[in-house]
C-alpha cells in the first residue's frame, strides 16, 4: 500500500508541475486549436507551405521529415504491432493466472486449503492490476505522446518481464513462505505498471503507421491480445495445478518460468524497434499531428467534449461487465453444482468468441465506418445476454429433471454470446473516441478510456462482493422456494444472485446510454476525406504561385518533393 500511495504521489506532483509550466504558452494555443477544430482549419494548419504536394510533418519523437500527399505503409509496421500484441498477451495471461487457481495458491502461498479473510492472494493479484492502470494511467499517456511509440514500447517491455522474473523469485520452493506473498505482490504491481503503456500504444500504432482503411483492423489485432492472454492465463494453469500443490511444490515455480518466456521475447523485439513514426506518413490525419495540442491541453479539451464522456461510460461498461461477472460468479457457480473449473472454460469461450467476432467487426467498420451502429448493437446484445445468465443461474441443474442436460449448453452458448457482445466493444470503441476528440493525441483519449475501464471493473467487482452481504433484499424467488437448494448453500448469507442484479443493471444503463446519446461526430473521418477532396482539386487546378513562376521563368513546373534532391528537401523543411 505505501508503494501505491508513493506512485499516486509522484503521479500527481509530475502532472501538476508538467502542467504548470505549460499553462502560459497553452492558453493561446487553447484558442487556435479550439478554432482548427473544423476539417477546413485543421487541413489548413497541415499544409504550411501552401502547396498540396509538399507538406511538413513533425512527429513526437522529434525528427522532422517531408511528406507528400502521395502517403505510403511501411512493412516494419507488422513488426511493431506485433511486439505490442505480446506485451498485451503476456501481462494479460499472468493478470488472470492465480485468479484461476485459487485452492493451489493458498496452499502454496498461505498454507491453507482455501481463501479467506487472511488469504486473498488471488483477489489482490487482479485488483492490483486495476488500481496501477487507474493510478498511473495519466504517466502512460503522457510519456506516450511526448516520447513516442519506440520509448513508450520499451518501458512496457521492461517493466513487464522484470515484474515476470520476480515472480519467478515468488514461487521457488525454499524461499519461506512467509515471504513469498510480499515478493508476489510486488512482481505483480512492476507488470501491471506496464498497463499504462501498452494500452494506448496500439492507437497511436494504428494511427501513425496503418493506412486508414486498415486502423480499426490493426486496433482489433492489438485489443484481441487481451482477451487471448486472459484466456490463456485461465487455462494454462489447470494442465499445471494439481492435488499434489503444497508448500515445497514446483508447480508455480513452473507457471511462472512459461509465463516469463513471452514478456522476455516482447523486451528483445521492443529493442528492435528503430523507429517509433515511418518516414512518410500513411494518412492524411497522421500527417497532421503537428496540429495536435500538448498533452495538459488535450485533457483541457476532452474534459470539456461531452460526446467523449458518453464514450467513456460506454466502453467502461463493456470492459466492466465482462470480465466483472467471471470474478463475481465463480463461487455461484460451484454452489449450483457445476464443475470447479466451469469458470475457466467459459471465460476461454467468451474470449475465442469474442475475437472471431471482433476480426469481422473489424474489417467492416473499417469498410464502413459504422462505429456507433456496431456499439449500440453489442450493448443491446450483451444486455440481452446477461439477463439469460441471470436466469440460468437462479436454477440448480441436479434439480431440473429431464432439463439437467441442458444447463452446460445453454451456460456455452451465452457465455459466447458475452464475448461476442462485449470484446468487439474495446477497440471500436478506441477507435471511436479518437474520431470523436480529433485532432487531440491518440494516446491521451485512449488513455483515458483505458482508466475508465480499469476504474469501473474495480467498482463493478466490489459493488458485487458488496451485494453478496446483503441480506435485507433477496432477488432470487426461485432459491428462497426451493429448500433442497438453500441447504447446499456454502455461506447462506450470501446473496450471489443480487450481485447478478447489479450486474445486469448496469448493462442496461450502458445500453441505453449507448442507443439515446452515443453520437459523436466523425472528425478524422471528414478531415481526411475533406484533404482528399482539396488534392484531387489541386490536381486538375494549377497552384497560383506555380501559374506564375511558370510565366516569368518560362520554365517547367517545379518538380514535387518527392522528386527533389535532397538538399532541396531540406530547404523546404521548417
Amino acid at each position: 500500500m505505501l508503494i501505491i500511495l508513493s506512485l499516486i504521489i509522484f503521479v500527481a506532483f509530475t502532472v501538476k508541475s508538467t502542467c504548470r509550466r505549460g499553462s502560459k504558452s497553452n492558453l493561446d494555443q487553447m484558442g487556435a486549436v479550439e478554432r482548427s477544430s473544423r476539417p477546413s482549419s485543421l487541413l489548413s494548419m497541415s499544409t504550411p507551405n501552401d502547396h498540396p504536394n509538399a507538406t511538413t510533418r513533425k512527429d513526437v519523437e522529434g525528427a522532422t521529415t517531408a511528406s507528400t500527399s502521395e502517403y505510403k505503409v511501411y512493412p516494419m509496421r507488422w513488426f511493431i504491432l506485433m511486439t505490442v500484441n505480446l506485451l498485451a498477451l503476456s501481462n494479460a495471461t499472468m493478470w488472470m493466472t492465480y485468479t484461476s487457481s485459487t485452492e493451489a495458491t493458498a496452499k502454496f502461498y498461505c498454507n491453507t486449503t482455501s481463501e479467506g479473510a487472511g488469504c486473498e492472494i488471488s483477489k489482490w493479484t487482479s485488483q492490483i492490476f486495476q488500481l496501477m492502470g487507474t493510478i498511473l494511467g495519466i504517466m502512460g499517456m503522457y510519456v506516450t505522446d511526448k516520447h513516442g511509440i519506440k520509448v513508450s514500447a520499451r518501458a512496457g517491455c521492461l517493466l513487464n518481464m522484470m515484474g515476470a522474473l520476480i515472480r519467478i523469485v515468488s514461487s521457488i520452493p525454499t524461499i519461506p513462505f512467509e515471504s513469498r506473498t510480499g515478493i508476489l505482490h510486488c512482481g505483480t504491481i512492476i507488470v501491471s505498471s506496464a498497463q499504462p503503456f501498452f494500452l494506448v500504444l496500439s492507437p497511436k500504432v494504428a494511427e501513425y503507421w496503418f493506412p486508414e482503411d486498415q486502423r480499426a483492423f490493426a486496433n482489433v489485432l492489438s485489443f484481441i491480445a487481451n482477451p487471448l492472454g486472459v484466456a490463456l492465463g485461465t487455462i494454462i494453469p489447470i494442465f499445471i495445478m494439481d492435488s499434489g500443490v503444497g508448500l515445497d511444490s514446483s508447480h508455480f515455480l513452473t507457471l511462472n518460468i512459461i509465463l516469463a518466456t513471452v514478456p522476455v521475447v516482447a523486451f528483445i523485439m521492443s529493442m528492435l524497434i528503430r523507429k517509433g513514426v515511418p518516414p512518410t506518413a500513411p494518412s492524411a490525419s497522421s500527417d497532421n499531428h503537428s496540429a495536435a495540442p500538448d498533452f495538459c491541453m488535450a485533457l483541457g479539451m476532452l474534459f470539456k467534449n461531452k460526446h467523449f464522456y458518453v464514450i467513456l461510460i460506454v466502453f467502461g461498461g463493456a470492459f466492466g461487465q465482462l470480465w466483472s461477472v467471471y470474478t463475481a460468479s465463480d463461487i455461484l457457480l460451484n454452489i449450483l453444482g457445476y464443475s470447479p473449473s466451469i469458470t475457466g472454460f467459459m471465460i476461454v469461450i467468451a474470449c475465442a468468441f469474442g475475437v472471431a467476432i471482433s476480426l469481422v467487426f473489424g474489417v467492416y467498420v473499417d469498410k464502413t465506418k459504422k462505429f456507433k451502429e456496431v456499439i449500440r448493437v453489442c450493448m443491446i446484445g450483451f444486455f440481452f445476454t446477461s439477463i439469460a445468465f441471470n436466469v440460468l443461474t437462479r436454477f440448480k441443474p441436479s434439480e431440473c429433471g429431464k432439463y439437467e442436460a441442458g444447463f452446460v449448453p445453454l451456460l456455452v452458448v451465452i457465455n459466447a454470446l458475452l464475448g461476442m457482445f462485449s470484446i468487439p466493444v474495446f477497440p471500436i470503441g478506441i477507435e471511436l473516441g479518437i474520431e470523436a476528440t480529433f485532432p487531440i493525441q491518440e494516446a491521451t483519449s485512449s488513455g483515458l478510456l483505458v482508466i475508465m475501464g480499469q476504474l469501473e471493473l474495480f467498482i463493478v467487482i466490489l459493488a458485487m462482493d458488496g451485494a453478496r452481504s446483503f441480506t435485507g433484499l433477496d432477488m432470487a424467488p426461485a432459491i428462497k422456494i426451493n429448500p433442497s437448494l438453500n441447504t447446499t448453500r456454502i455461506e447462506p448469507s450470501m446473496n450471489h444472485t443480487l450481485a447478478n442484479d447489479i450486474w445486469c443493471g448496469v448493462s442496461l444503463v450502458s445500453a441505453l446510454i449507448a442507443i439515446f446519446l452515443l453520437n459523436p461526430p466523425y472528425k478524422r473521418v471528414a478531415f481526411e476525406k475533406e484533404h482528399k477532396e482539396k488534392v484531387d482539386s489541386a490536381r486538375t487546378t494549377p497552384h497560383p504561385s506555380e501559374t506564375a513562376v511558370e510565366v516569368e521563368t518560362v520554365h517547367p513546373l517545379r518538380s514535387s518533393s518527392r522528386d527533389r534532391s535532397p538538399s532541396d528537401k531540406d530547404s523546404t523543411s521548417p
